[in-house]
């Protein structure tokens, strides 16, 4: 789906937030043209945060969104 989506010019960037084995599973699956739109990733388990608290672990590692 992201794949597509990144064809479909639905995104311009794709931040990737996943504990490292995770990411590195994602960065393997993610086509090229997919991949060219990642702009961060963060190894990071950040499931059990609430909005505000994702929103302040990604300004804390000096992501914008």
């Amino acid at each position: 789906m992201i794949g597509q989506a990144a064809l479909d010019k639905k995104f311009d960037r794709l931040v990737l937030v996943a504990p490292p084995k995770a990411l590195g599973d994602l960065r393997a699956e993610l086509p090229k043209h997919a991949q060219e739109r990642v702009t961060h990733e963060l190894a990071k388990d950040l499931v059990h945060l609430d909005g505000q608290g994702l929103a302040q672990h990604l300004t804390d590692a000096d992501i914008v969104l």
